[in-house]
């Protein structure tokens, strides 16, 4: 019976000390996200010299625990690429981007996913967005986007697969940094698609490709997917 009752002090104590342990250890806080930056992003892509564009409030508002970057390229025939790059941990603070797009009014036209020649032929998804009153319309802007995700170091460009990686992502809680990088290239107003934008499309792809072979390792982070 001794022994038994000095067990039950023996544990009563443990317990004790656990106890008051975990009330007074505060662990830190865990260490901001850094992931891609803007020095990691070359100003020079092939012909186009870029500037960096400052975030508005609304996005930054929008998506307060991600890095994110924009910049603007201006090609030797003064064509211009915008690119944005955001990073974080956090699944919340990245989407589809259609969703927003077509909530703004554009139209989505040509969505499909086809491959960046000279960057390991990478999949990436691609698709004209028009705004105004569509593509014959006097106020009409069109625009040529391609853009990827980079999920547990793993390249997502479908639609559908993007959607269930992020939603994932975020119930396991996984910590692995998730990546948004999308170029775009505005298309001649009032230009006949099949041709014209063509050119104008070749010249986006191009640029991405360049730009993905110097930013990719930094991405992986010396993996690759």
């Amino acid at each position: 019976m001794p022994e038994i009752r000095r067990m039950g002090y023996l544990l009563t104590g443990l317990l004790a000390i656990t106890l008051l342990s975990a009330s007074l250890w505060k662990p830190a806080p865990p260490a901001k996200f850094v992931g891609l930056s803007a020095s990691d992003i070359p100003l020079i892509v092939g012909s186009y010299a870029g500037v960096d564009i400052p975030v508005d409030a609304e996005t930054k508002a929008a998506l307060p625990n991600a890095d994110i970057i924009q910049r603007q390229y201006t090609g030797a025939d003064n064509q211009i690429v915008d690119l944005t790059v955001i990073g974080g941990t956090g699944r919340n603070d990245l989407h589809d981007p259609r969703s927003c797009l077509v909530g703004a009014g554009w139209q989505i036209q040509n969505d499909h996913v086809e491959t960046l020649p000279g960057a390991d032929n990478i999949p990436v998804r691609a698709c004209q967005i028009v705004s105004g009153n569509g593509a014959g319309g006097d106020d009409a802007q069109a625009e040529d986007m391609v853009y990827l995700y980079v999920i547990h170091r793993h390249i997502v460009s479908s639609a559908s697969d993007i959607r269930w990686a992020l939603l994932t992502s975020d119930l396991l809680q996984d910590d692995t940094p998730v990546y948004f990088v999308r170029s775009v290239i505005a298309l001649p107003q009032g230009a006949e698609s099949s041709v014209d934008n063509a050119a104008q499309h070749r010249q986006l792809v191009d640029f991405t490709s360049n730009l993905w072979k110097v930013i990719s390792p930094v991405i992986y982070q010396g993996e690759r997917p």
